[in-house]
């Protein structure tokens, strides 16, 4: 990446951030160190996520559909053998599966299943750090689509934020010659 790419990418992350604090309300912080040690192994795990994928799909030895289905498959394991034992969380997740809001959920999880294949396939293609400079733009979709299923409308300092979010996303992950070009067309 650029110099321009990486100041468009700390642009967009600025907005991310920002529009986190402005949906927070007036909601208090019980331990925000123990926050931040969050964010710092979620943002490692993702950066680590995208890098190993992106080495496994180098060479086309593994396409990004397979890619995919090891990390879910990886995932689903740790969450039955580790996760749910660890809390004692078996017991809700057999109640909770013949519901109908689980339902809805299944629904979002496909929605999550063709947004993952959309980022596994950009990882490939364009590499794991503009991928993942696009992948943060679920901020501003979340406020879009927000407005448009839900109703919920954004205050201005938020659509400003969105709009922020996704030019920075854009410029991060793009060639800006090819933009330029395109431009001039």
């Amino acid at each position: 990446m650029s110099k321009g790419q990486i100041c468009a990418l700390l642009v967009a992350l600025a907005g991310v951030m920002a529009v986190g604090f402005l949906s927070s309300g007036d909601s208090t912080l019980a331990n925000p160190v123990t926050g931040l040690i969050g964010s710092i192994l979620a943002v490692v795990g993702w950066g680590s996520e995208a890098v190993l994928c992106a080495w496994g799909m180098r060479d086309n030895a593994v396409s990004n559909d397979t890619a995919l289905q090891i990390r879910e498959t990886t995932s689903a394991i740790a969450y039955a053998l580790i996760a749910l034992p660890l809390f004692g969380a078996w017991k809700f997740t057999a109640h909770a599966i013949p519901h109908l809001p689980t339902a809805v959920i299944l629904l979002a999880a496909l929605a999550g299943t063709a947004s993952y294949l959309c980022y596994y396939k950009s990882i490939e293609v364009i590499g794991a750090a503009r991928a993942m400079a696009l992948n943060i733009s679920y901020s501003a979709w979340a406020i879009i689509f927000g407005f448009v299923l839900q109703d919920a409308k954004p205050n201005v300092a938020t659509i400003i934020l969105c709009l922020l979010i996704l030019v920075g996303t854009i410029l991060a992950a793009s060639d800006w010659n090819e933009l330029l070009r395109a431009g001039n067309r």
